[in-house]
């Protein structure tokens, strides 16, 4: 669950997802937004559709498989299409010195399906840190595919201190991309 936050007297937006027939974005459900806020939703192609276009909400973008509102100052709504695709996307999963990727590490997937599961493997004296697109589990399994993926494993020698930059937008400010 996540809360809308504002100062009082600030109105409430609602986005509201419209999934077409051949996929659906996660959440579901219609968001409540903070007026000049932004919202985002990740876009799910089923297996053997591809992802035609995300629209709505003015100034959104889609990376990826994730639609981002621009700011919002009124209700609206994000369509995202489908179509049958034959598209073929490659994932590669690579690593760093430190450490070894199990599983198949060069994968042909096609739209909308998923990828077998690669494994993150820290050599002796060594520990993983993350992959290059910020996921830090080192098992992962990349699903409904919409692209090629080329990530790296990252490794740290053991007693590599590792620090945490936590971002913070102060009352009326806003940070980019939403996390």
């Amino acid at each position: 669950m996540t809360a809308t936050c504002a100062p009082d007297g600030t109105p409430i937006h609602l986005v509201t997802p419209k999934p077409a027939n051949g996929g659906f974005l996660e959440p579901a459900a219609s968001q409540q937004v903070a007026d000049g806020d932004g919202v985002q939703f990740t876009v799910l192609p089923l297996p053997g559709f591809g992802v035609v276009s995300v629209e709505g909400c003015p100034n959104g973008s889609l990376v990826g498989n994730v639609y981002l509102t621009g700011p919002v100052f009124a209700d609206c709504e994000v369509v995202a299409t489908f179509a049958t695709s034959p598209t073929i996307y490659t994932l590669k999963y690579n690593a760093e010195s430190g450490g070894i990727v199990n599983g198949v590490t060069e994968q042909l997937v096609a739209a909308g399906f998923d990828g077998s599961t690669v494994t993150a493997q820290a050599d002796n004296g060594f520990f993983f840190i993350e992959w290059s697109d910020g996921l830090d589990s080192a098992e992962r399994t990349d699903t409904h595919v919409v692209g090629n993926i080329d990530v790296t494993a990252k490794f740290a020698a053991n007693g590599t201190p590792i620090h945490t930059v936590t971002p913070f937008a102060a009352e009326g400010g806003q940070l980019s991309p939403f996390d």
